[in-house]
């Protein structure tokens, strides 16, 4: 069973890190008349329980609406979690969080990135994975994918 991490689960573990990495989750069609459309991307994240600091990657994102050229776009945010409340969950557009695109999509395109942070309730283990979803809407057409990444955990002082 996993649960949505709290913030101030997360600040209960101060030291070592968390990585969540996963290439080619691919992008399919989920809605509009032209079924030609795709892609994918890869999800780079980690967090620093020292410096309470999480980073979200979207990143060698490759797409396609109705069999039309290849577009692409790259996502990042880097925040601290030290003054966080609530669930661990992050929802950006490319519309009104521009600047967690530093390589924007195609004008037209409405990209929207969530990543929800899941304990594994079972285990006992806080933060043992992310799921990570991205939608591109171009209007006519939406393309989506995700994936729930597991975490690889480093221990140490940080």
């Amino acid at each position: 069973m996993v649960m949505i991490t709290s913030f101030d689960e997360l600040r209960s573990i101060q030291t070592g890190t968390a990585t969540f990495d996963l290439a080619g989750i691919p992008l399919t069609h989920s809605s509009g008349p032209n079924t030609n459309s795709g892609g994918s991307f890869d999800a780079n994240h980690s967090i620093n329980f020292g410096n309470q600091t999480m980073n979200v990657g979207i990143n060698s994102v490759t797409y396609f609406f109705n069999g039309g050229p290849n577009r692409s776009f790259i996502f990042a945010n880097n925040e601290s979690y030290a003054n966080g409340t609530g669930s661990v969950i992050r929802s950006a557009n490319s519309a009104d969080n521009q600047g967690f695109f530093p390589s924007a999509p195609n004008s037209a395109d409405l990209v929207t990135v969530t990543t929800v942070l899941l304990n594994d309730v079972a285990n006992g283990d806080i933060a043992a994975a992310v799921a990570s979803a991205v939608s591109i809407d171009n209007g006519t057409d939406v393309i989506s994918g995700g994936a729930t990444i597991d975490a690889v955990v480093g221990g140490g002082d940080d």
